[in-house]
């Protein structure tokens, strides 16, 4: 909530081009997809292992797609030093 509330003040005082998905979408998503697990985790009893799996791989997930363009740059800068 405290990010919303920061991106809503700042807009108000001046304009910056966000990157939304970075700021809001992707971490709205985590949070809903931790919380998803969490019920079904509790409603059928289930190893929390398996769903703190499932979070950290939809985490990793999110930030590959999210820094797709940037970790691109940087393999391509090792391939090069190779």
């Amino acid at each position: 909530m405290q990010v919303v509330g920061i991106y809503w003040y700042q807009n108000k005082i001046v304009t910056i081009s966000w990157n939304l998905n970075k700021l809001l979408v992707f971490p709205f998503i985590i949070i809903a997809i931790t919380i998803v697990l969490e019920l079904v985790k509790f409603r059928f009893d289930l190893n929390p292992f398996y769903s703190s799996i499932m979070v950290v791989l939809a985490i990793v997930a999110s930030l590959i797609v999210l820094y797709k363009n940037e970790l691109q740059k940087i393999i391509a800068r090792r391939w090069k030093q190779l």
